[in-house]
């Protein structure tokens, strides 16, 4: 297709280069929209832990109910970041390989 329109190998690197930047670019970009968003995800649990707690304190449950919930939280929490770490990595394999 490239020597059917006359673009040199020059400029097809040139064009295959930007457009592989501007996807990565929007990668990076959606990566960032999800940092902050569990960031701000783990602040709302965090504040609905101590909310929580503040209500088994008021009718004298113990505080052992509270800290279970937020052990088993925890759990999930490592487990929801197995798909970025995965993507993380294959993403740098590919691009590694590429060079």
């Amino acid at each position: 297709m490239w020597d059917e329109i006359g673009e040199g190998e020059e400029d097809r690197r040139g064009m295959l280069q930007a457009l592989e930047e501007e996807c990565l670019n929007v990668y990076r970009a959606k990566v960032e929209q999800v940092r902050q968003h569990r960031a701000q995800l783990k602040r709302e649990i965090a504040d609905s832990v101590a909310e929580v707690a503040a209500i088994c304190a008021t009718i004298g449950e113990p505080p052992a109910t509270v800290q279970t919930a937020c052990s088993s939280l925890q759990v999930i929490n490592k487990l929801s970041e197995l798909p970025a770490i995965v993507a993380d990595v294959s993403i740098n394999g590919v691009m590694h390989a590429d060079v």
